[in-house]
């Protein structure tokens, strides 16, 4: 109670002080309000969404069995390499072949292949979704690549453990994961309905699509 008190003892001041005249002031003001307006709505929003059903719940957990019924415990070396674009044929090739951590990294070495190695232990549900349909069926002793975006990301699996999860342990993650993904939806298609009924024009330099400069004159 005190804090609202001084808060709006504090605004009063600021208004005899003609603050809330200022240019700045007056811009933060108006943007605070359009913040504030937006997230009012998008609650309302999602508040009609409504919580999923026991049936949802049931069927994401019996689709996504490599996340619950059928969870592993993966430890892995993990390869970060730094890979020049002529030698991504030969490295990968050489992983291809290689059975061995030690040696795969004895070639990289020998090779000038800029990497680094992390030991990892990480459960099938802390990984993205396109990483785990990647190492779900892989086994002890076997390899898998993980990503090329960027840099090369490779693994070894050293040891694989399966750790089911049940259905009364998994309910919670799985109502947020549902329940995220229809938010998403509806933002989705609220902003496309939003776009398609307002007319919005772009004063150069800015576009659609961004800041755009003009050419340059020469």
């Amino acid at each position: 109670m005190k804090m609202t008190v001084d808060t709006e003892l504090l605004r009063q001041a600021a208004i005899q002080e003609k603050l809330d005249a200022d240019v700045e002031v007056r811009a933060s003001l108006a943007n605070s309000n359009r913040m504030i307006l937006a997230s009012v709505y998008i609650k309302k929003k999602f508040s009609a969404i409504g919580s999923p059903s026991e049936s949802d719940i049931g069927d994401f957990y019996k689709k996504n069995p490599e996340r619950f019924s059928d969870r592993k415990q993966y430890d892995m070396q993990v390869f970060g390499i730094q890979c020049p674009p002529d030698k991504e044929a030969n490295v990968l090739a050489q992983f291809a072949k290689s059975n061995k951590p030690e040696a795969f990294d004895q070639w990289l070495t020998l090779n000038n292949v800029p990497h680094n190695i992390s030991p990892t232990s990480v459960a099938g549900d802390q990984l993205p979704d396109e990483v785990l349909q990647k190492i779900k069926n892989v086994t002890a002793g076997g390899t898998v690549i993980l990503d090329r975006k960027g840099q090369i990301n490779v693994a070894f699996v050293i040891n694989v453990q399966k750790q089911p999860v049940p259905l009364s342990d998994a309910r919670s993650s799985i109502v947020n994961t549902i329940s995220e993904a229809r938010q998403r939806e509806v933002m989705s298609n609220l902003m496309k309905q939003l776009h398609d009924k307002a007319k919005i024009e772009y004063v150069s330099p800015f576009t659609e699509s961004g800041f755009s400069p003009p050419a340059t004159q020469h």
